[in-house]
């Protein structure tokens, strides 16, 4: 994402735009504040959004409404970006003309510290990190590291408290603000442990990051709002922890790194918080180098004991008591746990993958069909239906190359299904291609099952179904897509379906952006050798739509 915000109308959705303009005009726009050098955050009708700029650019732009969640933008960031772009043209207009410098020598900003005085200085700091609290944490996050301390992590600690004060709701929740504004102090701090690691300096790293983790860590459930920085922060802080065990730390700061872990991962705050599966992870790393895969093992055992079945830990947990069986090379055991957990779907999948690495085909289609047997998402399903699909072809296993094939293609909508279920179809193939459209005609709407029902009737030579279909939709796209590969013998068909959909859309659609895709697909036919159906379509816009601005000013391209 990057357009100018003075074109945001060029864009985004016309949706949003018409949403956008009703909640601009109404002021449900407040406290839109930039927060950072270009970082804008604020509310729009009781949402939150954030808005990067840079500085006349849009970046990126976030919302919590269940629109932005599903299509990547809503009514609400189209409101806060004409709010935004009235009130930087706003800043233009009233800034004052700048006074030239009596001399010619501009004095930088590096020259301005160098002649204030540092007493001056000091208490200009002071002054200002008094009034500005996030401003007096930064300080304190980019400094404390540099202090001669004897306990360096209990300043981190206190550092973390302060920033940590305040910010909770009266529900006990972090919100948007907040956590934001504590995700600075704990980067400015990653930063620093980054800075140490590359440094190769490990302890100092542990001790960043350890502070970081104890704090943060129990808050990272209570935040608010779609955009979690502060989870974000915490995957860092464990993905530096792997780097440090890169660096092959002395056994004493392992065992330090182990002890920590073991008694955050033992925590009650941390059930039902993928969190803990991040510490556990981490011991599973850090087992092997301490000689204590048999007490992992032991702990990771009464971990799952106690945790309720639909926890989300619970996947990974078992994962993880699979790999420290595995590593313990006795085959009995991992045979016996597997079968123990042919309900899990999660671990199943995992010794899937595992057997089918190492070349087991026969081990992963039995896991693989027990597996299916006990999903309960559609993704997991999905990933097992995939290895049993890829193992029939293999196996060149017919029944089961038409079983699998079906439900992938009707799940996922990828063509090279088809190619190979019509290969091992055979004969089969025609009535089979009529019940895999008549089962797709059935599930909801959606672009991709639209593409993958055009598809089939165009493979199959269905042009009368695929035409009917496309008026149907009155979809540009497919007309796009397949108007202009349409048989030489049909000709007279294909300039039908240009000349019923295209106007129909013009009239359905106003705006540049329609016109400039009717532009589009008129270059298309020009440059498909379909001239004469492309002057016949100028002719009747030009006729028809000759009070649309902006069309007549897209068909200047073509001339008269």
């Amino acid at each position: 994402m990057n357009f100018p915000l003075k074109n945001l109308e060029n864009h985004l959705k016309e949706s949003w735009l018409l949403s956008g303009e009703e909640l601009h005009e109404e002021g449900a726009v407040s406290g839109l504040v930039e927060l950072e050098r270009n970082l804008w955050v604020g509310r729009v009708k009781d949402r939150e959004v954030e808005v990067q700029l840079s500085p006349s650019r849009v970046k990126a732009y976030s919302c919590d409404c269940p629109e932005f969640k599903k299509e990547k933008g809503c009514g609400h960031i189209a409101a806060a970006l004409f709010y935004l772009r009235n009130l930087l043209r706003q800043r233009l207009e009233v800034k004052e003309p700048v006074k030239k410098p009596l001399s010619d020598k501009k004095i930088s900003f590096l020259q301005h510290l160098q002649l204030i005085p540092s007493d001056d200085l000091i208490d200009f700091v002071r002054d200002y990190a008094r009034q500005n609290r996030p401003f007096a944490l930064a300080l304190k996050a980019r400094f404390t590291g540099s202090l001669p301390l004897e306990d360096r992590r209990e300043k981190y600690l206190e550092l973390l408290d302060s920033a940590i004060t305040g910010i909770r709701n009266k529900k006990d929740q972090v919100g948007f603000r907040g956590a934001l504004q504590l995700a600075q102090v704990v980067r400015e701090l990653l930063n620093q442990a980054e800075e140490a690691i590359s440094g190769n300096h490990p302890k100092e790293a542990s001790i960043l990051l350890t502070s970081v983790l104890e704090k943060v860590g129990p808050l990272a459930r209570k935040t608010t709002g779609k955009d979690n920085k502060l989870q974000q922060t915490l995957k860092d802080g464990f993905a530096l922890f792997k780097q440090i065990l890169l660096l092959k730390p002395a056994p004493e700061l392992l065992q330090m790194i182990w002890e920590f872990c073991m008694g955050e991962s033992r925590k009650f705050i941390y059930r039902q918080s993928l969190i803990q599966a991040d510490y556990l992870n981490l011991l599973g790393e850090l087992a092997p180098s301490l000689g204590k895969t048999e007490e992992l093992l032991e702990h990771f055992k009464a971990i799952n004991s106690d945790l309720d079945p639909k926890d989300p830990n619970r996947p990974d947990i078992l994962i993880l008591i699979h790999k420290l069986l595995v590593l313990q090379g006795d085959v009995t055991k991992i045979q016996e746990n597997l079968l123990d957990h042919l309900h899990e779907p999660s671990l199943v999948l995992y010794a899937v993958e595992e057997a089918l690495a190492t070349g087991h085909w026969k081990k992963a289609r039995f896991l693989a069909e027990k597996g299916l047997e006990s999903s309960n998402t559609s993704a997991l399903s999905g990933r097992l239906e995939e290895h049993l699909f890829e193992l029939a072809l293999k196996e060149k296993d017919r029944e089961a190359v038409i079983q699998f094939g079906v439900s992938r293609f009707l799940q996922s909508k990828k063509p090279h299904y088809l190619e190979h279920i019509r290969k091992f179809a055979r004969k089969e193939w025609p009535q089979l291609a009529e019940e895999l459209l008549e089962k797709l005609e059935a599930q909801p709407y959606s672009l991709h099952k639209r593409d993958a029902i055009a598809r089939l009737m165009y493979d199959e030579g269905r042009f009368d179904s695929l035409f009917q279909y496309i008026v149907r939709l009155q979809s540009l796209d497919l007309l796009q897509q397949y108007g202009k590969q349409w048989p030489p013998e049909r000709a007279e068909e294909a300039e039908r379906l240009f000349m019923e959909i295209l106007p129909g859309y013009l009239n359905n659609h106003l705006g540049r952006k329609p016109s400039q895709r009717v532009r589009e697909v008129l270059e298309n036919l020009f440059e498909a050798g379909m001239n004469e159906v492309a002057d016949k379509l100028l002719a009747r816009f030009r006729t028809d739509f000759s009070a649309r601005q902006s069309l007549m000013e897209e068909l200047e391209t073509f001339h008269s």
